[in-house]
């Protein structure tokens, strides 16, 4: 998937690309013009809904290649006529955010 902004909102552009792949079991970022940052997943888990906000979330546990824990988590937010997605990580007691725009038909 494609993000669209990072860190401070969807008002911030800045592109690049997130690939998850259960198969090989990588979380691959890839802001554009920087060095991609590579998560390999332990642990994903069940599904979330949380109906009254409007949003789903899965919780996904990765380490880097230095074993350092992670903890990414996957929103598919609804608001109002402008669903989207946000993809946040938590690294080294720091967070980054990345928003996407994502097809409707999720929710429908």
């Amino acid at each position: 998937m494609e993000f669209n902004s990072m860190s401070s909102g969807l008002d911030q552009r800045i592109a690049g690309v997130i690939d998850i792949s259960t198969k090989d079991s990588i979380i691959l970022i890839t802001p554009e013009g920087q060095s991609p940052l590579k998560y390999k997943i332990t642990r994903i888990d069940p599904e979330e809904d949380d109906k009254g906000a409007g949003k789903k979330t899965i919780s996904i546990a990765c380490i880097d290649s230095d074993g350092k824990e992670c903890t990414t988590k996957i929103e598919r937010i609804k608001d109002g006529s402008s669903p989207y997605m946000k993809v946040s990580v938590i690294y080294r007691s720091s967070l980054m955010a990345y928003f996407c725009d994502y097809a409707k038909k999720l929710y429908q």
